[in-house]
């Protein structure tokens, strides 16, 4: 048994959208104060902060500073970590903002997901 389920497909009922919206919100927050504090709200230097914070939190630890707030996590299909380099796609694939909104009808990852070999999980849960 794992204590991780994958998040169901988006038009599930329990798809969790807002937990994932409020993951994105929280790590953005966190790139904007990092950069308002050291680089003047820069908007190159934001950008690269939440990158490389989700990009490193992601691939060490499972998931980035808002998605563990809000119970959720990152890995490979398989169940294993997500690698660096798939943290990597993943992170810059969300950037790109569309992949987000287009979604598997089979299981209900996220272009970026598909991109990178990863699905959302949430923590927590026996499956």
């Amino acid at each position: 048994m794992t204590d991780e389920t994958p998040v169901p497909p988006a038009g599930h009922p329990s798809s969790l959208w807002g937990r994932r919206a409020l993951g994105l919100a929280l790590d953005w927050g966190v790139a904007l104060a990092i950069s308002a504090g050291f680089f003047q709200l820069d908007p190159i230097a934001t950008l690269l902060i939440f990158i490389g914070q989700r990009t490193l939190l992601t691939a060490t630890l499972g998931s980035s500073f808002g998605q563990r707030l809000a119970g959720m996590g990152v890995r490979r299909v398989d169940g294993r970590p997500a690698s660096l380099l798939q943290a990597l796609v993943r992170t810059l694939a969300l950037c790109l903002i569309v992949p987000v909104g287009i979604s598997s009808r089979q299981d209900g990852r996220g272009m970026h997901d598909i991109w990178a070999g990863t699905e959302l999980v949430r923590l927590g849960e026996r499956a």
